[in-house]
């Protein structure tokens, strides 16, 4: 894996899509946590210090 670049939180309810991303954005140096839905995303993305979503 690549540097650490940042926090990003991956809001996908393709559970496929959501793999491909994650794998592709985390050999980029990114760490990723994924949402499912919009609700679940924004319940993430409050305390988290994520740089993008």
């Amino acid at each position: 894996m690549a540097e650490n670049k940042g926090k990003l939180l991956l809001i996908e309810d393709d559970e496929g899509a959501a793999l491909l991303i994650k794998d592709a954005l985390e050999a980029e140096g990114y760490k990723v946590d994924v949402g499912r839905t919009g609700t679940d995303g924004l319940k993430q993305l409050g305390a988290n210090g994520y740089i993008a979503a």
